[in-house]
């Protein structure tokens, strides 16, 4: 491992939404009690700056009802990592808490948008009200200078109104529109029943991106199989970075998960198998150990393991992607969904 990219931190798994799909829901009580240890951020924070990460982005739960949130801002601030945060942006709706957010150094935010109006988005969230809540957030974002994005989780129960959620975005000027596909999840296996077939969802995206490709800036951010997309918009798609042409971070690992009791997991999907913890006896390991144990030993067996080829379809065909996110295939069969390069 030469250089590290991207760090998320959750900060906490308590969240003021009930998305049905997430793994860290506020239905799920027990949630209510993580969260990071604030008297271990900087030593956090120093290790990832050793590590030369270059970017932090800020998760939970809702990482804006973390008691400290103002506090660890101002510690990254001071490094070189550029800051993000992924929220719901409900206390966004607070203008002060927003002029607070810019002043503490954040270089942008994503919010979690779930539907095109307050039915779809609300049915979502569970929580009356929220989709007004997260769209005054975006309003006073915007009106600070904060550069804002929007991610949608393509679930079984939004799949049709993509095209819908992508216009009500465009008309409020969002310019930075991303999806990821809703996946196996392992801590909540409760939840899976929202998990959409990666192929269907890869279909939904591309139609969306030929209609609003010109307008709007439109990502997929979940990793699939490249087999799903036809040759021409396949070439288009990696060329402008719409879609990953890489193997799951599961399997690269420039990118790794610090979970909010110090446990470094590979995905938020496999919060509580932790690859290792940060500390040891409450003292933080060192940049050096933190790289042995990062690259050898239990973590390199599983990346081995992991990153093994889902079908034999695979096996004859020259792209990168590994076979897509290896999470998909808990639920769905490999061997019927990919197409593989004989006939793509």
């Amino acid at each position: 491992m030469e250089q590290f990219n991207t760090a998320w931190m959750s900060l906490t798994y308590n969240c003021n939404n009930k998305c049905k799909w997430c793994y860290a829901a506020s239905n799920f009580q027990e949630n209510k009690l993580k969260e990071f240890d604030s008297g271990k951020e900087q030593r956090v924070i120093n290790l990832l700056s050793d590590l030369g990460v270059k970017k932090v982005i800020l998760i939970g739960g809702e990482p804006t009802l973390y008691r400290n949130l103002y506090g660890i801002l101002e510690k990254i601030q001071d490094t070189k990592i550029v800051l993000g945060m992924i929220t719901n942006g409900k206390r966004l709706e607070n203008v002060g808490f927003t002029k607070g957010l810019k002043k503490r150094g954040l270089d942008y935010i994503t919010f979690s948008i779930e539907g095109e109006n307050q039915s779809t988005h609300d049915s979502m969230t569970q929580i009356y009200g929220s989709y007004y809540e997260t769209i005054r957030g975006i309003r006073n974002a915007m009106n600070e200078g904060i550069n804002v994005a929007t991610n949608t989780v393509i679930s079984s129960e939004n799949i049709n109104k993509l095209e819908e959620i992508v216009h009500s975005l465009k008309n409020r000027g969002v310019k930075d529109i991303s999806f990821n596909i809703c996946g196996t999840c392992i801590s909540e296996e409760s939840n899976n029943s929202y998990a959409i077939n990666p192929r269907e969802a890869s279909n939904a995206f591309v139609k969306i991106y030929n209609k609003f490709n010109k307008e709007v800036n439109l990502k997929l951010i979940t990793p699939v199989p490249l087999c799903f997309f036809e040759e021409k918009i396949k070439k288009e798609l990696i060329e402008h970075k719409i879609i990953s042409g890489g193997p799951c971070q599961l399997v690269h690992g420039e990118n790794f998960v610090i979970d909010y009791n110090g446990d470094i997991v590979p995905c938020t999907h496999l919060t509580g198998f932790p690859l290792f913890n940060l500390f040891n006896e409450n003292k933080i390991i060192s940049k050096e150990e933190f790289i042995q144990l990062y690259t050898g030993g239990f973590a390199d067996n599983f990346r081995k393991t992991i990153g093994r080829y889902p079908s034999e379809k695979c096996d004859t065909c020259n792209e990168s992607c590994s076979g897509g996110c290896p999470l998909f295939w808990l639920k769905f069969n490999p061997d019927k969904e990919i197409r593989g390069i004989k006939n793509a």
